[in-house]
């Protein structure tokens, strides 16, 4: 996992828990300064196909945390 991908994952987790529900595309390139919501997806995408994340198509809050580190 690259520094930036984890700084993704953190914030995903951060933002779920401090909300109670995850964050939208839009809401989590906001806060990680990503003006693109492509950019975002691109994150999102490596780090599903890599096992951290599950992601609902279709739905706005679609994102879970599986695992928040490599040895987990």
């Amino acid at each position: 996992m690259t520094g930036r991908q984890r700084v993704v994952l953190e914030e995903v987790a951060r933002l779920t828990a401090a909300n109670g529900w995850p964050p939208t595309i839009r809401e989590l390139g906001e806060a990680l300064g990503i003006s693109s919501t492509n950019g975002v997806r691109r994150h999102l995408e490596v780090l599903e196909k890599k096992g951290f994340i599950t992601r609902e198509p279709g739905t706005a809050r679609g994102l879970k945390v599986i695992k928040e580190t490599e040895s987990e």
